[in-house]
């Protein structure tokens, strides 16, 4: 009885991604960010999270899709284009791109909130939210002169104004992330509404960045 029992432990432990434990297949950063004046709503499930970091500059990209790769996450960030959007993002959720580089330099643990004054969000000043709102799909299509995958509804993009963040570690390893928000001021740039769309909705939680070196070339670093 006790061999038959080790014998199915380490068959069942044979098909386990070692890459992914079962409790990273739950969401790890969870909420909703619903348009205080428009509509739209969205989901934030964050279950895939990838980041780089050298000389002092960090970038992280947070996917609430699962089908979301280290390599379309440099494509993305490397403003590539065109380029398909399937395995990065998903309908009726966020993503989100967080940014630190001077004037607040990343040194392997950094901690901060948010907003520094009434029009200042303060360390969250590069990083943005992409919400792909409504039900529809990515469409190739031209937008002011440049062909991409485009979302056929509500598109917002904003950044994080209330906040509380906690990020550590790097260096060719894993980069924790933990982040609790709920305000943030944006923008609806495919309906020609380029600032002041305010956002609410409570997103916390804490998910762990895979090392990302296909991410050294994402051009918000520069």
């Amino acid at each position: 009885m006790q061999r038959s029992a080790l014998y199915l432990a380490l068959v069942l432990g044979c098909g386990q991604d070692p890459e992914k434990s079962t409790d990273d297949e739950a969401p790890s950063i969870t909420g909703n960010i619903r348009l205080d004046e428009w509509s739209g709503t969205a989901q934030v499930e964050m279950t895939r999270a990838f980041a780089y970091e050298a000389d002092g500059s960090l970038v992280a990209f947070l996917s609430s899709n699962d089908a979301t790769t280290c390599e379309a996450a440099g494509e993305y960030l490397s403003g590539v284009h065109p380029l398909s959007k399937d395995d990065l993002m998903r309908g009726g959720t966020c993503a989100m791109t967080i940014v630190l580089k001077e004037p607040y330099p990343y040194d392997g643990d950094f901690a901060a909130t948010g907003p520094e004054t009434e029009i200042n969000p303060g360390a969250s000043v590069s990083s943005a939210i992409e919400c792909a709102m409504g039900d529809g799909s990515f469409v190739r299509e031209s937008r002011n002169d440049s062909e991409d995958y485009y979302w056929s509804e509500r598109w917002w993009r904003g950044t994080p104004f209330n906040y509380a963040w906690n990020i550590s570690g790097g260096g060719g390893g894993t980069v924790t992330i933990e982040v609790d928000m709920s305000d943030y001021r944006g923008s609806l740039p495919f309906d020609g509404v380029y600032a002041n769309v305010t956002a609410t909705g409570e997103v916390s939680g804490t998910v762990k960045a895979q090392w990302c070196p296909d991410m050294e070339w994402a051009t918000v670093l520069y």
